[in-house]
């Protein structure tokens, strides 16, 4: 019995450290998700502020030309007062010439601003491209890495799962069978010690007839409250004892 015993928690070992493997290879497509998403969105980010320094470079180059029209008109509109003769032609001169001004004035206004606009966009956009190309090269080698350690969690599981097949196989099926259903709907260790009476699985008082039961005949049991397999465990101080 205590072969058998040492075979289940061989088996135990290895089935826990396959779902340990599983979880982590589980995880890896949420991880390189996650990396994924962190770079598009910088990758956003810099298409938006790429779009804005379009927009606005656009909009300097048009109130530019509108700038050199209204310079033009305003030349002409001076040619014009130099040619008036009478009052009223003049003050219509000087009026088209004010207009032309004050036109003048709001375009260059808004260049001016848009130029500082520019600048500023410039920047963030040069900032957000070595940002991206500094995360693409450090996210393409973490995906690398996370698909490079999928792979060997991969190599893992199929040799452990050899071993684990082959001691299965050793198991009386009588412990075999029960091991099979607790291993897979019970979470952590289903083949556990009994220590002064205590499940160390649920940790609760067996009934006295049972760990007497245990105490003298050293097989395994099963526990009455968390039904995992048991056994008689000495305490340390009673085997060096």
């Amino acid at each position: 019995m205590e072969e058998e015993i040492k075979q289940l928690i061989g088996l135990q070992d290895l089935d826990l450290e396959i779902q340990s493997m599983k979880k982590e290879r589980d995880e890896i497509p949420a991880a390189i998700t996650s990396s994924n998403k962190e770079l598009k969105e910088l990758e956003t980010s810099l298409a938006i502020e790429k779009e804005r320094f379009d927009v606005d470079e656009k909009e300097k180059n048009t109130k530019e030309i509108e700038l050199k029209l209204e310079d033009i008109k305003l030349v002409k509109s001076r040619e014009k007062l130099n040619a008036v003769k009478t009052t009223k032609e003049h003050k219509a001169a000087l009026k088209e010439i004010e207009e032309h001004n004050k036109q003048n004035s709001i375009l260059e206004e808004r260049i001016l601003f848009l130029l500082d606009e520019l600048d500023s966009l410039r920047k963030t956009v040069e900032e957000l491209e070595s940002a991206f190309k500094v995360s693409s090269k450090e996210i393409g080698a973490e995906i690398e890495g996370f698909e490079k350690r999928t792979a060997e969690i991969e190599k893992s599981i199929e040799t452990m799962q050899i071993k684990r097949n082959t001691l299965f196989a050793k198991i009386d099926q009588k412990y075999s069978e029960k091991y099979n259903r607790l291993i897979n709907s019970v979470e952590g260790h289903v083949v556990v010690g009994v220590v002064k009476g205590v499940c160390t699985g649920c940790f609760i008082n067996l009934p006295p007839q049972l760990f007497n039961e245990m105490m003298g005949d050293k097989n395994l049991k099963v526990c009455p409250n968390c039904s995992r397999l048991i056994f008689f465990k000495e305490e340390e101080t009673d085997k060096k004892g």
